[in-house]
């Protein structure tokens, strides 16, 4: 069940980030988004179906860890992806392997803990799987997003404080302001609510690259930080059967 919270909290976690550094950062629309998030969604499913015939030749565990591992990867791979400007294939790419690793834990975990009860306990069991879904799915999005916020914001301050163009008034301002958080927005937005406070189109310009920067680098925390929640769902699984299931 571990396991089980575990998938749903890097899955909804990656929903999540996915679409902030797709839309927020670098500006596409709902239907740009959608193509660009579309080989995780082939892979989860081509995989979720490869994954229940792997069965016959590798047992629960093999698989499950081997998806585990495909997480991993792919997250580290996609932290790597995070830039400015999206070019190259390593963005799907890592898209595609995270949606090998969903996927061949799709195929297996529900089995898996059906199997370890008998038929009089399927009904609790399946009670508990909803309950442990939820709560990664839950997890997922509120830690993943604090993490990306925090580190938004630490990362921001930080950058006004040492960019010299930036006037000693707007950066007490900046460090006023942010106690309570840095929203998430475009930041072509941050840019245009400067200049709207009356402050000159270089300054304004300084703080939206900066705060551009800023998003870009709590992406990749956030993306790390879900790769050693998968890590840690390596440890979770140490109990899986490692025989096949009839």
């Amino acid at each position: 069940l571990g396991v089980l919270a575990g998938q749903f909290f890097i899955t909804n976690a990656v929903f999540f980030v996915i679409p902030i550094y797709l839309q927020m950062v670098l500006g596409y629309d709902a239907l740009k988004t959608g193509l660009k998030i579309f080989p995780l969604s082939v892979s989860i499913v081509l995989f979720s179906m490869i994954g229940s015939r792997l069965i016959t030749k590798f047992t629960p565990k093999q698989i499950i860890r081997s998806g585990q591992w495909a997480l991993i990867i792919g997250v580290l791979v996609l932290t790597d992806a995070i830039n400015a400007e999206l070019k190259g294939f390593m963005f799907g790419a890592a898209l595609f392997i995270i949606g090998i690793g969903l996927g061949l834990l799709v195929s297996q975990i529900g089995n898996v803990n059906m199997s370890a009860v008998d038929e009089k306990q399927t009904s609790e069991v399946g009670g508990l799987q909803g309950t442990f879904q939820n709560l990664g799915a839950s997890l997922g999005t509120a830690i993943v997003g604090s993490v990306m916020i925090a580190s938004l914001t630490a990362g921001f301050v930080s950058n006004v404080s040492a960019n010299p163009s930036i006037s000693s008034s707007t950066k007490s301002a900046i460090s006023s302001k942010s106690k309570a958080g840095v929203p998430i927005q475009p930041a072509n937005q941050v840019q245009s609510e400067a200049e709207k406070s009356g402050l000159s189109q270089s300054e304004s310009t300084s703080l939206s690259n900066e705060y551009k920067d800023s998003q870009i680098k709590s992406l990749k925390t956030a993306m790390f930080f879900l790769a050693v929640i998968a890590l840690f769902t390596l440890y979770l699984s140490r109990n899986i059967p490692d025989k096949k299931i009839a």
